[in-house]
């Protein structure tokens, strides 16, 4: 199925896409600084603080870009990245616990179906021309759209 996209929602995309090009350009940053402290001696400072420099422009670029971007995160994926756990694992319990409360409403529908079935037969074989009336009245309804 391809949806064409609104233009504003196009424009969404594309500030998104270039946000993530800069998210992992920021993690590249943060990478070489890493490289650049492991190997730290006097004679490498100015190099830090060019890449230190670098960083901060990310950041900056990143703050702006965000400014654009209109995207709501939940707080509870929020919540996963903060205590290290990986976000995936939030969508993966979230289908889980709505494939759980589907199955669990879809059984109460159908103990609903079952209980309606069983009474309309009992009250078919007690009150037949009650029943008549009834089953009348009903059709009547959903013909006339009541």
């Amino acid at each position: 199925m391809n949806m064409e996209l609104t233009p504003a929602e196009q424009k969404q995309e594309n500030i998104r896409k270039v946000c993530e090009k800069e998210l992992e350009n920021l993690n590249e940053a943060l990478l070489d600084i890493g490289i650049t402290m492991h190997d730290y001696t006097k004679q490498r400072e100015p190099i830090v603080q060019e890449r230190i420099n670098d960083l901060v422009n990310r950041f900056r670029v990143i703050d702006n870009i965000v400014s654009e971007l209109d995207i709501m995160v939940p707080y509870d994926v929020i919540n996963y990245l903060e205590n290290g756990k990986n976000p995936d694992l939030f969508t993966r319990d979230f289908i889980e616990r709505a494939a759980a409360e589907n199955h669990f409403t879809k059984g109460k529908i159908a103990a609903h179906k079952d209980f309606y079935n069983i009474l309309k037969e009992e009250l078919n074989s007690t009150f037949p021309e009650d029943m008549k009336i009834y089953d009348n009245n009903l059709e009547e309804s959903s013909k006339s759209g009541n």
